[in-house]
């Protein structure tokens, strides 16, 4: 008996000396948490020295752990009750990891709106989800059983990143409804009205959306990534808005922790959504939207419930096999909208091939040659060509300006081949117009700018066109609307937003197409001995080919305008583009007509120049033209703030002729106008652009409304006042509507 006892306390021994050693194995293994520290419901899935990633197996909620402060990032609201505000669909909404938009295929053509869905309603209690491991993480199926959609979505632990994506590929729509839209983690991370921190929005430059702000729009933010798709023709143009140039988008917690996305397959399809705390909203949250289906109204000929309004929805497949987000947890000096442009600055640098390429601040100038303008013979109406900058005219310019003490000056030629400022074929030959003065006098002026030590770029336009020619059909070749019929491009009156009915409108040439064009123009360009272009619409101009038998959708656009890039750095050195879509970023060499400024939404509290902290020190940029903002003192003082080159528009002749063409708004852009001015303001400009164009901008601060603060990784720092009254700050006085440079000592 007594053998029996000592050899069962000797058993018992051994096997606590088993479990010890294997619980030290664990711990060895993940040094940091481990299963028995998640949250009740949940499991570890994955983790890293950085990060954790634990998940509900039964409801396929998650939580992401930053080892480096603590947070925990929660999928839903971790306390969903608190909500004092919504109600009904709505709440149950916030506890839901996608938010669907739909059609029913019985209400397409018919005069009916969209409705939604969400997992909590229509796969969690209505429906099923399943959760399976992968690698580093879970792929969790969301089956809406009423809607009879079955949505794939994999969630993967990287090393300082969650990448959330959409199965694009394997999604099934069912038999009965027209998926639109997927929200994906609409209130991942989202905040209380107890929290205290910002939403960071990528719209134009950068915008601040403080939480709890109380504003209560009429409608919810939402943006499309890289502006609207042009391929959809709308009944009328809105006042101008600035575009989402990156797709990012960030949650900043005052405690010091932040949450940042950005979209890195299918972001040419993307949108980007906001809410803050009002009194209509609990949550405050930012977060991007798979946009699937492009939904619209439009006008039948015939009436359906004394009705001519109609829903129609496009059939051209996404176009790529994932739509992916990364979402990285900040913390420190890393947690606000300042870590956040290093971060996607790293990212262009180590994923898509940003090269650091400064040049030494210049003066910007776009020079218009030839423009067609309404002329009447005998009664009868016609387009002629009007010059407007020759290429003499253009050398003289140039070396007006370095007489006037600019030694930097980057010249963009717009409208020097062909038709001049817009395609009537789409452009193939690169022949100097003859009204211009030819090829020798254009020649003359390529010369010129080399021996001046300018920049030279003249702009060719591969993306419009308004009649058949050069091996380009117009029927054929042209981006469809969803209708089936030409996706025209109207211009649109400044003053009411209507189509200017006395100017034919442009089409668009198939995505597909831009390559190809794009191969035959150049082998004509290189004979002319420039080693740059501008190919001004690669930045900003993104659109869909609706066609019905070969549509191409904006998320595989995006890729044909890539290789378009690509092969032209094959043959160009330096590529000068506009806007500054994030895709054409890395195969440029010069931004022009960066925002300086978002769209100013009341939800916004104030602008950030994350644009630019992006991209300073890398390559050069410009503002958008001095003259036609609406005030130059305040335009300088934005270039002074965001590290931006100045930049005029130049047309050497009177510009009240073009009151009535595409160049409308090219008002008090003659050259005597505007020399004087753009002198004394790069004499001043260039002093800063000296000390800092090839330092990175590493912190912007709005220390008020009217004052900032920038400082470069040369430790030169800069302050800004807008105020009509001067400021002391850190000791400095600024005077009002001036700014100060300090620099180390």
């Amino acid at each position: 008996m007594r053998c029996s006892v000592k050899f069962i306390k000797l058993l018992c021994a051994v096997i606590s000396c088993l479990l010890i050693c294997s619980a030290f194995s664990v711990s060895a293994d993940k040094p940091a948490a481990s299963v028995d520290e998640a949250d009740a419901g949940y499991t570890l899935v994955s983790e890293n020295d950085a990060l954790a990633f634990y998940a509900d197996y039964k409801t396929g909620g998650f939580y992401l752990l930053n080892k480096a402060d603590g947070k925990k990032w929660y999928s839903t609201p971790e306390n969903p009750d608190e909500d004092t505000i919504s109600k009904g669909k709505l709440k149950l909404q916030t506890q839901s990891e996608l938010v669907v938009e739909y059609l029913a295929v019985k209400d397409e053509n018919v005069n009916s709106s969209t409705q939604k869905g969400n997992t909590f309603i229509d796969a969690r209690q209505n429906g099923k989800i399943s959760v399976s491991n992968i690698d580093n993480g879970i792929k969790v199926v969301y089956e809406f059983t009423r809607l009879g959609f079955v949505i794939p979505v994999t969630y993967t632990l990287k090393n300082d990143y969650l990448e959330a994506a959409v199965l694009a590929s394997q999604l099934d729509e069912g038999e009965n409804n027209y998926l639109v839209s997927v929200d994906l983690l609409p209130y991942f991370g989202a905040a209380t009205p107890k929290d205290k921190g910002y939403l960071f929005v990528p719209d134009g430059c950068g915008a601040i959306a403080r939480f709890n702000n109380n504003a209560a729009p009429s409608e919810d933010y939402k943006k499309t990534v890289y502006g609207d798709d042009m391929g959809y023709v709308s009944e009328g143009r809105k006042a101008k808005n600035e575009n989402i140039l990156f797709p990012v988008f960030g949650t900043v917690y005052d405690s010091g922790s932040a949450l940042m996305g950005i979209i890195t397959e299918g972001d040419a399809g993307a949108a980007i959504s906001v809410k803050t705390g009002s009194s209509q909203t609990y949550f405050n949250t930012v977060n991007s939207q798979m946009t699937y289906r492009i939904y619209s109204t439009g006008e039948s000929f015939y009436e359906n419930d004394r009705t001519k309004t109609i829903s129609t929805i496009t059939h051209t497949p996404f176009g790529t096999e994932r739509y992916a987000v990364r979402y990285y947890p900040l913390c420190g000096q890393d947690a606000d909208y300042n870590g956040m442009a290093r971060l996607y600055r790293n990212y262009l640098i180590t994923e898509k091939g940003l090269a650091k390429n400064p040049k030494e601040p210049a003066l910007a100038v776009d020079v218009y040659g030839a423009v067609k303008t309404k002329a009447n013979f005998l009664g009868i109406s016609y387009y002629k060509n009007r010059v407007l900058t020759d290429f003499d005219a253009a050398t003289k310019i140039a070396e007006e300006l370095k007489n006037a003490g600019i030694d930097h000056l980057a010249m963009r030629y717009i409208g020097w081949q062909n038709d001049g400022v817009f395609n009537v074929k789409i452009a193939k030959n690169a022949k100097p117009m003859k009204i211009l003065g030819g090829k020798k006098d254009f020649l003359k002026l390529r010369d010129d700018m080399a021996k001046y030590g300018f920049e030279f770029y003249p702009t060719a336009d591969l993306f419009t066109y308004q009649k058949s020619g050069n091996g380009v059909s117009l029927r054929r070749d042209s981006a469809k609307a969803p209708n089936g019929d030409i996706a025209e491009q109207n211009q649109y009156s400044i003053v009411t937003f209507e189509p200017m009915k006395n100017l034919k409108p442009r089409a668009l040439i198939t995505p597909d197409k831009l390559l190809k064009v794009t191969g035959r123009y150049l082998k004509n360009y290189k004979k002319l001995g420039i080693d740059s272009i501008s190919l001004s619409e690669a930045g900003d101009c993104l659109y869909s080919d609706f066609s019905k038998k070969s549509g191409v959708y904006r998320a595989k656009s995006e890729e044909y305008v890539e290789q378009m890039l690509k092969s032209v750095k094959t043959d160009v050195s330096c590529v000068a583009i506009s806007g500054g879509n994030g895709y054409a970023v890395p195969y440029a060499s010069r931004i022009t007509e960066l925002p300086v400024s978002s769209s100013g939404y009341d939800i916004f509290e104030y602008d950030v120049p994350f644009a630019q902290t992006v991209l300073h020190g890398y390559l050069p940029y410009t503002t958008p033209y001095v003259r036609q903002s609406s005030g130059v003192t305040e335009m300088f003082l934005k270039a002074v703030e965001t590290g931006s080159d100045l930049t005029f528009s130049c047309v050497g002749d009177d510009t009240y002729p073009l009151s009535q063409t595409r160049l409308s708004g090219l008002y008090s852009s003659e050259f005597s106008l505007w020399k004087d001015t753009a002198a004394k303001l790069y004499e001043k400009y260039s002093r800063l652009g000296e000390l800092v164009f090839d330092s990175e901008i590493v912190k912007h601060t709005c220390i008020s409304r009217d004052l900032v603060k920038v400082v470069y990784s040369n430790r030169v720092t800069v302050y800004v006042n807008y105020s009509n009254k001067a400021v002391t700050v850190d000791g400095i006085t600024v005077n009002a509507m001036d700014y100060y440079v300090a620099q180390p000592k």
